[in-house]
């Protein structure tokens, strides 16, 4: 009995103590709550460009990042285009398909090595449920919600340099981190103006950009120029070249399914489809 009471007690808050440390900020949290999140919690951790939800899925799960990074991205006519990024310490789903349990438009990929906590929505409803503490949370967290995607929106409307202002002051991680060319497609923006914006950034002192980061942005520049150039010769070799390094910086086209904690390609759907950054035409 002793050890049971050490394990429900003791041993599973240690195990996630991240998660439990977040809800804390939220509202005090009850031991019966802990020992029964304890039971449903999952930890996951995708590696870069790996997919935690496929567009045409019903979303099942509510993820907090402990560390790493997430975007999503939508569709509109035929224009792909990222809707958010989040960073750790948020809380990320696709809010109309996991609250309603309709299909998702939206695909929601890890930026580079992540590892965030799972909850299930059945969970996520019972949990409700049950326990008065995280009826409230659940309700802060959505108040929280509407509050960003009110704020963002409207950001997005001011001027470029305004809005990569804000996001500097209020979302450090997300400024120096994200790739140019989602980070364009967040704000909004293409990625010319954005490299304009980054380099009065880094030139003032603003905003100190990761060489990571720097290295591979550049590269993809690069040869995206290059590409164009090349276009005009019909020689192999030179397509071989240009279709090397463009594809060595771009995302695979490995899934991320985050109930069983495995990497692979969807059974349902081509591999192409996988990648939300680059549509690829299937073979005949």
């Amino acid at each position: 009995m002793a050890l049971c009471l050490i394990n429900d007690i003791y041993i599973i808050p240690l195990l996630m103590e991240y998660p439990i440390s977040q809800l804390r900020k939220i509202h005090d949290l009850s031991e019966p709550f802990i020992r029964d999140l304890g039971k449903m919690i999952r930890k996951l951790e995708p590696r870069r460009y790996n997919t935690l939800l496929l567009a045409g899925d019903i979303c099942r799960d509510l993820y907090l990042i402990e560390s790493g990074m997430l975007a999503c991205f939508d569709v509109e006519g035929n224009k792909r285009y990222c809707t958010w990024i989040m960073t750790p310490g948020d809380f990320v789903t696709a809010v109309d398909s996991f609250n309603n349990k309709v299909v998702s438009t939206e695909t929601i990929i890890a930026l580079e090595k992540s590892r965030v906590w799972a909850l299930a929505r059945q969970n996520f409803e019972e949990l409700t449920e049950k326990y008065l503490e995280f009826r409230d949370i659940r309700q802060i967290l959505t108040d929280i919600y509407h509050i960003q995607s009110r704020v963002l929106d409207a950001k997005r409307k001011r001027h470029p340099e305004e809005f990569f202002d804000y996001l500097v002051e209020n979302y450090p991680l997300i400024a120096k981190k994200a790739p140019v060319t989602i980070l364009a497609s967040f704000m909004g923006i293409s990625r010319p103006k954005l490299y304009e914006i980054l380099k009065i950034a880094r030139a003032s002192g603003r905003c100190k950009i990761s060489n990571t980061f720097t290295v591979n942005s550049f590269t993809i520049l690069i040869f995206n120029h290059l590409q164009s150039i090349f276009v005009l010769f019909s020689h192999p070799l030179c397509r071989f070249v240009v279709q090397f390094f463009h594809y060595k910086n771009q995302p695979n086209d490995k899934a991320f399914h985050p109930a069983d904690s495995r990497f692979s390609c969807s059974p349902t759907q081509p591999s192409w489809l996988v990648n939300p950054l680059r549509k690829r035409q299937p073979r005949c």
